[in-house]
């Protein structure tokens, strides 16, 4: 055993060892402040399209479709099931979709990000370098947006920069393709083939550094990874293709990966804004991106001597370049795109604050980075708790929250609410999954005799279009935002918003009426590759009976699932309605069952399987 004698070194290892911890603990505490920040900050669902992915992690929850979701609108999932998958997870563990569980996935990979760019770069450039990388990073124009945002933005920069070590790895090891193909398969299943491309990008340092002797990291011990990631990707494709049809090709790889990378969102050439990704990172990661960029001059211009550190600057190099060339001659521009090159610009940029004359001591660089949490953290709680509610799309978000809180108070969360042009929000701050219905469905189910209530925006421009039908058209709930035009209303055929019996509602393509029976919940299934629509749910009928009629108001064949609770008893039907025909159904009371485990026949004048009409 031996032991420092200089009681002087000894004393100087634990300053630094305190130092060390008081930086981490710093970058910790910042992630906590911003976090606190973006989840006290309001409700913005209704804004930077999170609507559609809170909508996908909805309909894992309540449908149980796990293979490839679907929003309210029957649309299906631009991109892979991941974010979903970690979403609903989190909302199984926490009681249902929240705002918690919505947000789990950023949260998660931003704490995954900040603690992986302090340990890698304390290993490469040291822990000064280190400690600036990770608070830079997170107080970046663009990471506080990362956190609290319900897209897969963040969970794919996570994946890609853990891809990119795992390849680094294989490079300084000579090991470790299982891994790599291991997180590529996740990487694949958060936003396609793209994050793998990214993560393999810098290995093209490869043919930079090929003059020192160092051998290639591609060889035959790489296949077996790449064969079961292929299997495992294509078979995820092929499944969900087998159950939903070409729908899901036309849109992940048509629409979402072809079209995105071919043309922009106004159908120019995708070489006409070259520019765009590069701005989009200097600007998003402004003031520091600076630093980078002369960090990557002097990678350039005078490599390091030591083979591990000039190796992993040329890594992050190229990272940087084949991601920006990338990303620039793709047609799809997006601010948000860039943030997987955030991580390794913060590297670069850590690495060249670290030589600056003014940090050359472990306790300036702790007072450095503690003052810029110090003005970070409240500029940020300024910016998103009095300038962004001013939005209009948050303003809209919050007024469709306050609704849907509403509604579960008034009426109950399955309330038969027909949703038609309202925002997805309202729906998934109900916790619902309702397919939608037009608004000329929903004129015609006003002129119902039976109570309805529908949910629109543009309530003004409905209301006319209701007048011009003759259809009854009573304000329950309304929001109007003047500055900007935009609304949201409960407009119903009766003047107060309540239960009635009967009442009208919409299960698409049902249009149905409520006699003793009220919607429970429960699973329903959309349209498949056969072609038949499906829908139904949970239903819980009176100690009296009940009944139910459904219209199916298209000229396609459909059928209506349902799942009937009455007291302890728990049974399913299914009934198979053809197009424009009406199927009416009921049910016995309670006291008319002989065997408390299973329905009494119903009598004979009405079927079991109901009687259908033209």
């Amino acid at each position: 055993m031996t032991t420092d004698s200089n009681p002087i070194t000894g004393n100087a290892r634990i300053a630094d060892r305190r130092l060390a911890w008081a930086g981490l603990g710093l970058i910790l505490a910042t992630y906590l402040g911003v976090g606190v920040i973006r989840y006290i900050s309001p409700d913005d669902l209704g804004f930077r399209d999170q609507q559609a992915p809170a909508s996908y992690v909805t309909d894992v929850v309540e449908n149980d479709n796990w293979l490839c979701p679907r929003d309210a609108h029957g649309r299906i999932a631009s991109k892979p099931p991941m974010h979903p998958w970690i979403a609903a997870v989190a909302a199984h563990a926490m009681g249902g979709v929240s705002r918690p569980a919505l947000l789990f996935p950023s949260y998660l990979s931003m704490l995954i990000l900040t603690i992986t760019i302090y340990a890698v770069g304390r290993r490469s450039f040291g822990r000064e370098a280190a400690l600036l990388a990770s608070m830079t990073f997170l107080i970046c124009h663009i990471s506080p947006k990362m956190m609290g945002i319900v897209r897969t933005d963040a969970l794919f920069a996570c994946v890609v920069l853990l891809n990119a070590l795992a390849a680094l790895r294989i490079w300084e090891t000579g090991r470790g393709w299982n891994l790599f193909w291991f997180i590529a398969l996740i990487n694949t299943l958060v936003k396609g083939p793209l994050g793998v491309i990214l993560a393999l990008s810098g290995l093209l340092a490869v043919l930079w550094e090929r003059g020192r002797g160092h051998p290639g990291p591609f060889g035959r011990a790489m296949l077996p990874g790449l064969v079961v990631w292929a299997a495992a990707s294509g078979g995820w494709l092929f499944a969900s293709w087998r159950v939903f049809g070409d729908e899901v090709i036309y849109e992940m790889i048509g629409r979402e990966l072809l079209r995105h990378a071919a043309t922009g969102d106004a159908g120019e050439w995708a070489i006409l804004r070259f520019w765009q990704a590069p701005l989009y990172l200097m600007t998003r990661y402004a003031p520091w991106s600076f630093f980078t960029i002369a960090e990557i001059i002097r990678v350039v211009r005078r490599p390091a001597d030591d083979d591990v550190r000039r190796r992993f600057e040329r890594f992050l190099v190229c990272w940087i370049g084949a991601g920006l060339a990338i990303f620039s001659l793709a047609g799809h521009q997006r601010p948000d795109l860039i943030f997987p090159l955030v991580a390794p610009s913060a590297w670069l940029a850590g690495r060249a604050l670290a030589r600056a004359a003014w940090l050359v001591t472990p306790r300036r660089v702790l007072a450095f980075v503690g003052v810029l949490a110090a003005v970070a953290l409240p500029a940020l709680a300024l910016i998103y708790r009095l300038h962004y509610p001013n939005h209009p799309d948050v303003r809209m978000g919050l007024a469709t929250k306050r609704m849907g809180d509403a509604l579960r108070a008034e009426v109950g969360a399955h309330f038969p609410l027909v949703h038609a042009s309202a925002p997805l929000s309202l729906q998934i701050h109900q916790g619902l999954w309702l397919r939608y219905a037009t608004d000329e469905i929903a004129c015609d189910l006003l002129k119902k005799e039976e109570p309805v209530f529908v949910a629109v925006r543009s309530y003004p421009a409905f209301l006319e279009t209701c007048r011009r039908s003759g259809a009854t058209a009573h304000l329950n709930l309304q929001w109007h935002d003047g500055a900007s035009d935009r609304s949201v209303a409960i407009i119903g055929n009766r003047e107060r918003l309540d239960w009635y019996d009967p009442i009208g509602g919409w299960f698409a393509p049902f249009a149905t009426t409520y006699r003793g029976i009220r919607p429970a919940g429960g699973p329903s299934d959309y349209l498949d590759k056969t072609g038949t629509l499906r829908n139904g749910g949970a239903f819980a009928l009176s100690d009296r009976g009940g009944a139910l009629t459904a219209s199916n108001v298209t000229d396609r064949p459909a059928t209506l699932r349902l799942e009937l609770r009455q007291g302890d008893r728990v049974w399913r039907e299914e009934h198979a309605v053809a197009g424009g025909s009406t199927l009416d159904l009921s049910w016995p009371g309670s006291a008319q069952v002989a065997d408390p485990d299973r329905p009494a026949p119903l009598p004979s004048s009405v079927p079991a399987a109901g009687t259908t009409r033209d």
